[in-house]
């Protein structure tokens, strides 16, 4: 069912942890139940920001409850699929310091997610220059997967991919204003991603 470029929002499993997202996200937008945002890179596995580092995870490991949306452009879902691969490989590390890639896990109660919560910026410079800045970098786990979404867009428009246009309307705030119930929202509105169905530990069941 789960194809590469699928994005994965998790509904909260009503841990302490998934307790404390969904009441901040409860002064956003969207149902504050999903807690959580994913990229699939595989038919079971994952690309994620998991709460504690970057990491890929098998599906089936967990048995967590997630919505799936699937991008209706193919090229643009494999080209987030290979941005969020690359990273994983250390191909777009620029701009993490240190020995190997550290890409690391910012927290939903950072200060900037909770400004997205009142104000969401338009996006302005290319989002590639992101990764090959200077300094350190950290990402939400939503935030992460619009990333991927936004660099494969924006490689599209550059190659003449004409669709590129429509589809960046969906991704045109900054990264960090996408929660997991924002994101939610989102992807359910636009007519580029279309809601195929839930899955448990990587099975569907609905």
């Amino acid at each position: 069912m789960i194809l590469p470029g699928d994005v994965l929002l998790k509904r909260s499993n009503r841990s302490i942890h998934n307790i404390g997202i969904s009441l901040f996200q409860s002064f956003g937008k969207g149902p504050s139940q999903i807690v959580h945002a994913a990229l699939a890179v595989s038919g079971q596995s994952v690309i994620e920001m998991d709460g504690r580092t970057f990491a890929r995870n098998e599906l089936d490991e967990f048995d967590e409850v997630h919505d799936v949306f699937r991008c209706q452009i193919s090229r643009i879902a494999q080209g987030a699929t290979e941005v969020a691969l690359m990273i994983e490989k250390g191909d777009l590390a620029c701009r993490f310091k240190g020995d190997g890639m550290k890409i690391g896990y910012r927290s939903a109660i950072s200060p900037s997610l909770i400004r997205s919560v009142r104000r969401r910026k338009n996006l302005g410079s290319e989002t590639l220059d992101t990764l090959f800045s200077d300094g350190g970098s950290s990402y939400f786990c939503s935030e992460f997967v619009v990333l991927c979404y936004q660099i494969a867009i924006e490689q599209n428009a550059i190659l003449g991919d004409l669709r590129t246009k429509a589809i960046a309307k969906t991704f045109n705030l900054d990264s960090a204003s996408y929660l997991p119930s924002y994101l939610w929202q989102v992807l359910h509105q636009s007519p580029h991603f279309q809601k195929i169905g839930t899955v448990q530990a990587g099975e569907q069941i609905a």
